[in-house]
Formats: structure tokens, sequence, C-alpha cells
């Protein structure tokens, strides 16, 4: 089984996007794979960061700033998000107990009973991000942007799909001139 496949399954046992419970793991896990940042990147986004064109990251590890555009996936996503904020709102639109960033160890808890749920050992919580690097790339995008690499050769090291490329070679074959049998 590769990895991309125990990811899914792992993600599906947790109801990602099969059900709509509102659970802040969820939304965590799932703007983690529709926006294809960081845990702690999506964990600390800012509500000021969500803006009409997207969603505004600056990464922590790397100071990349880049937009994730809105889709509807991503929309419903933060929209079901900022209904779970209770009480004391925070300046996060993930948010735990108090209004306080939503807690990156408790996450990781529910990523790993997922995982068990689905009978799968061997998917980590940073693999969502090579997931949806790698679904980017299938569906036509630009991974390298997404992920805020500045070259292709450390997204090649996201990607999960090691697809074997189609190439054409080129023809020698010279066009025969055709005579008018008219003239």
């Amino acid at each position: 089984m590769t990895r991309y496949s125990a990811q899914a399954r792992a993600l599906a046992a947790m109801g990602i996007p099969f059900r709509r419970r509102p659970d802040g793991t969820l939304a965590v896990l799932r703007e983690e794979i529709l926006t294809g940042q960081r845990v702690n990147d999506v964990l600390s986004l800012r509500l000021a960061s969500i803006r009409e064109d997207g969603i505004h990251f600056r990464q922590q590890k790397t100071d990349a700033k880049l937009v994730v555009a809105w889709t509807p996936e991503l929309r419903d996503t933060v929209d079901r998000a900022k209904k779970l904020i209770r009480g004391v709102s925070g300046f996060t639109l993930l948010q735990g107990r108090r209004g306080k960033p939503a807690d990156y160890r408790s996450i990781v808890v529910s990523w790993r009973s997922a995982c068990k749920a689905a009978g799968v050992a061997d998917a980590q919580l940073r693999d969502i991000r090579a997931m949806a690097a790698t679904a980017t790339r299938a569906q036509g995008g630009n991974a390298t942007a997404l992920l805020g690499h500045k070259s292709k050769a450390m997204t090649d090291r996201y990607l999960r799909d090691k697809a074997v490329p189609v190439v054409s070679g080129p023809s020698f074959v010279v066009p025969m001139k055709r005579k008018d049998s008219a003239q």
C-alpha cells in the first residue's frame, strides 16, 4: 500500500471529506490538505489573513508569503471553522480553549486515533502536505508555489506519485512533396 492511499484511508476514518461534523481537528486537517501548508501555519492562521482573494499565509519555517485562492471546499471549511469559535474570540481562526490557538498535540492525538481506526500504521500528520502537493500537481496546478518552495527540486521530494513521464522523441521523417498530376 502506498503512503498516499494510507493517508486517504486515515482521512476517511476521520470523516475528511465524507462526514460533516463540527470538529476542530477536522477543520485543521481539511485546511492543511486544501492549502498545502504546514500544520503550525494552519494552527496560527489569523482571522485577518482571511481575505476576499483567499487565505494569506506567511510560513513560519521559511518566511515565504503566498495566497491560497478560494475554492468551494476551502470556503466551506473556513466557514465551518468560524462557527467553532466559542465564547472568547481570539485572533486565530482555529482556537482551543479561552480563544488561544488550537494545540498541536491534540491534533496529533486525533490524527493517530484516525489512523488506528483506519488500520493505517505508517501515515504521519506531516504527510498531508505531501498529499496536497501531489493532488495539486495531478490536477495541473503549481505544487511548488502552493508549498512556498523556491525550487522544483525541493517540491519533487514531497511528491508521492512517482509516475514515469511519457515523452515523445523527435521525428526525422521528411514529408515528401506531392507532385500535382494536373500540371
